[in-house]
C-alpha cells in the first residue's frame, strides 16, 4: 500500500513534470518567434538601401523611439510659437486669443488649413436698393432701470439721434437728484434713445454703414456677425483681423454689405471688437434682414421708422407682421460694479434674496 501510495505520488510528479515539459516545449517556438522577430528587422535594415541609394549597414544610432505624447507636445508648441508671432495681427482681441492657447492647450487655428475655404465679401451690384447708415459710437451714462440705477458705457446710435441721447442722459441725471422721478426711462424702453441699436435692411439690398467713432480717446469698431461685409474703400473683408475695421477715435469709415436675394432672414447681431469693455459695457446692436422690397413701420405712429427694437414691417409679397428684438446682456464682467442713483455701488449680492449682482442682467 506504501509502495502504491508512492507509486501514486511519484507518478502525479512525474505527469506533473512531463506537463512543465511540455508547456516549455510548446513555448520554445514561440520565443524563437519572438526573438526572429526582434532580430529579423535589423537584419532587414541592414538589406536596405539609404535615403542616397547607397548599401549599407544600418546604425542603431539613426534609430529613435520617441513616446506619441512627445511628439504631439513638440508640434504643438511649434504651432504655439508661430501663433505668437502672428498674434499682433489678430485684432483687439490677441491678448485673450493669446491666453487662451496657453492656458488651454487649444489652438485657436484649424486643423488643417487646407480644409477651410474663406471667400471675400462681393461689392454692392449699382442697381442694388440702397440702405444707408451713419452710425455714431458714443460715450453715455446708461439708466438701467426707473430706480435710476446706471453705469457708464457706451453704445451705437444713429447719428441723427445723438442729440436724443444727450437729452435722455441729461434728463436722468438731473431725476437722481430727485424723489421718485424715473427720468426719460419709459417701462419697456419703448421708444427710448438709450437702448441697444436695432437697424433693418431687405434681401437684395446694398447695406452701407458709416462708423463715427465719437468715443473719447479709444478704438473702436463694428462687426456684424455672420455678414460678408467688406471695406468700401478697399474691399477687404471687415473683420476684427483686418486693421482698417478698426476706427481711430475722432474717425470715420464706411463698410458695405450686399444682403444676396437668398440670404436667411432674420437677426443678426453686432458689437465691438475693439476691447472687451465697450462689447460689456453697451457696445451692441443688431441687424435685422427682412423680407425683400419691406418697409418698417414705427408701431407708435404708423411712419417709417429706422430704427428701434420693435416695428411693424410691411411686406409686399406676403403677410405683414409685428417685430420684437429681444437682447439678454449681462452688463460688465464678475468685478464690475453698477451705480445706484445716489452714485453708490450696489452689492454683489442682494441683501434680500441672495442674487448675484442684482441689476447687471439687461433684458
Amino acid at each position: 500500500m506504501a509502495v502504491e501510495e508512492g507509486g501514486r505520488g511519484m507518478g502525479k510528479v512525474s505527469i506533473s513534470r512531463s506537463c512543465r515539459a511540455y508547456r516549455m516545449a510548446a513555448g520554445l517556438p514561440a520565443a524563437l518567434l519572438v526573438s526572429s522577430l526582434l532580430i529579423t528587422p535589423m537584419g532587414l535594415a541592414a538589406d536596405q538601401p539609404t535615403h542616397h541609394g547607397d548599401m549599407g549597414e544600418a546604425s542603431a544610432e539613426k534609430v529613435i523611439y520617441r513616446e506619441g505624447g512627445a511628439m504631439l507636445h513638440d508640434r504643438m508648441m511649434e504651432e504655439i510659437k508661430r501663433q505668437q508671432e502672428a498674434i499682433g495681427m489678430k485684432g483687439g482681441y490677441n491678448t485673450s486669443a493669446n491666453s487662451h492657447m496657453l492656458q488651454q492647450g487649444v489652438l485657436l487655428v484649424a486643423e488643417d488649413p487646407t480644409k477651410v475655404s474663406v471667400s471675400s465679401g462681393q461689392r454692392c451690384p449699382a442697381n442694388a436698393p440702397l440702405k444707408d447708415y451713419h452710425i455714431s459710437a458714443i460715450n453715455v451714462e446708461i439708466t438701467l432701470s426707473r430706480f435710476l440705477d446706471y453705469f457708464p458705457g457706451y453704445m451705437y446710435v444713429l447719428k441723427e439721434n445723438v442729440e436724443k441721447v444727450r437729452g435722455e442722459e441729461a434728463a436722468n441725471r438731473e431725476a437722481r437728484e430727485k424723489e421718485n422721478d424715473p427720468g426719460a426711462v419709459s417701462n419697456g424702453l419703448q421708444g427710448d434713445a438709450i437702448q441697444p441699436l436695432v437697424i433693418r435692411a431687405n434681401q437684395g439690398d446694398c447695406l452701407k454703414l458709416t462708423l463715427h467713432n465719437e468715443i473719447t480717446e479709444e478704438p473702436t469698431s463694428l462687426v456684424i456677425n455672420g455678414s460678408s461685409m467688406v471695406v468700401a474703400a478697399t474691399g477687404k473683408p471687415a473683420t476684427p483681423s483686418n486693421p482698417e475695421g478698426t476706427v481711430a477715435a475722432g474717425g470715420q469709415q464706411s463698410f458695405e454689405w450686399y444682403i444676396k436675394p437668398d440670404t436667411q432672414e432674420g437677426a443678426r447681431f453686432f458689437r465691438s471688437h475693439a476691447s472687451r469693455e465697450q462689447f460689456n459695457q453697451g457696445l451692441i446692436g443688431m441687424l435685422v434682414v427682412e423680407p425683400r422690397g419691406s418697409r418698417y413701420l414705427s408701431p407708435f405712429d404708423g411712419k417709417p421708422m429706422a430704427s428701434g427694437w420693435e416695428a411693424m414691417i410691411e411686406d409686399p409679397k406676403g403677410a405683414d407682421f409685428r417685430e420684437f428684438a429681444i437682447f439678454y446682456h449681462e452688463a460688465g464682467d464678475e468685478a464690475f460694479r453698477l451705480l445706484n442713483k445716489k452714485g453708490e455701488m450696489l452689492p454683489q449680492r442682494d441683501p434680500h434674496t441672495d442674487s448675484d449682482r442684482p441689476g447687471a442682467r439687461l433684458l
